[in-house]
């Protein structure tokens, strides 16, 4: 603003916003909370906020599009039909959603996606593990705890629980 003055709602997105870490994740080959068969790999993980028109940031806006993007690495001598599947934590480790592509079988040579439309976690740090299956999940080629994180924001610093429904109140 152009007086310097304001709002506490105000100063604490600004605030919010000034503490948010928004470093590529590296995916670590040695690592405690990493196991599998290694057929298959994840290589990289990028978060994008799709309204946000730039590189991945796992900083989202609540109430934006968001998409994960996963690089994998196919270490077997053919392509391997997968399953992908993630878990979404708190910052307390609650468990808030486990999708996976169980429906649509993905290839373990190209990239694969989880588009999210129209964020409704409230803001705070998510932590993200991604867990590579062969199609039958029976065989666990990578998992991966905490491989990402990413921080919701949002300009409503007055949001409880864990999703925000973005309901009406009204009376007749």
């Amino acid at each position: 603003k152009a007086t310097g003055i304001y709002t506490p709602q105000e100063a604490a997105v600004i605030y919010e916003r000034m503490n948010v870490s928004d470093q590529s994740v590296v995916i670590s080959q040695k690592d405690n909370h990493r196991w599998g068969t290694g057929d298959v790999a994840l290589k990289a993980i990028e978060i994008f906020d799709n309204e946000v028109k730039k590189t991945s940031s796992h900083i989202i806006q609540q109430g934006h599009n968001m998409t994960i993007k996963m690089d994998l690495k196919n270490e077997a001598s053919t392509e391997k039909d997968i399953v992908v599947g993630l878990a979404i934590h708190d910052a307390f480790g609650v468990n808030i959603s486990g999708p996976n592509s169980k429906s649509n079988i993905m290839k373990s040579d190209k990239s694969v996606i989880f588009h999210i439309p129209k964020v409704q976690l409230v803001p705070g740090e998510y932590r993200l593990t991604v867990a590579i299956f062969d199609e039958h999940v029976e065989k666990e080629y990578d998992h991966i705890d905490e491989a990402a994180k990413f921080t919701i924001v949002s300009d409503d610093t007055q949001q409880y629980g864990k999703i925000n429904l973005f309901g009406k109140w009204g009376q007749t």
